[in-house]
């Protein structure tokens, strides 16, 4: 399967949607850091696929975050 690809869009006011191409059945982790030089990657949210489409919808803070989405097994 290939790796997600992350787009993210403003959702409601003073949120981000985050939603990625997945596949059925595993669990994907979005994961957040502050600084990309000595990044400490830290779990936002998680779910499970149902779809081709998984999403997330995050709150906006203060200050710069990077975001990825790291794939596991469901549990």
């Amino acid at each position: 399967n290939p790796a997600p690809t992350l787009t993210a869009a403003a959702s409601e006011p003073g949120t981000l949607r985050f939603a990625w191409n997945g596949v059925p059945g595993p669990r994907y982790t979005l994961q957040y850091c502050l600084d990309l030089t000595n990044p400490v990657w830290l779990a936002a949210d998680h779910v499970i696929a149902t779809g081709a489409e998984a999403s997330l919808v995050q709150p906006l803070g203060d200050g710069q975050k990077f975001y990825r989405v790291v794939v596991g097994t469901a549990q």
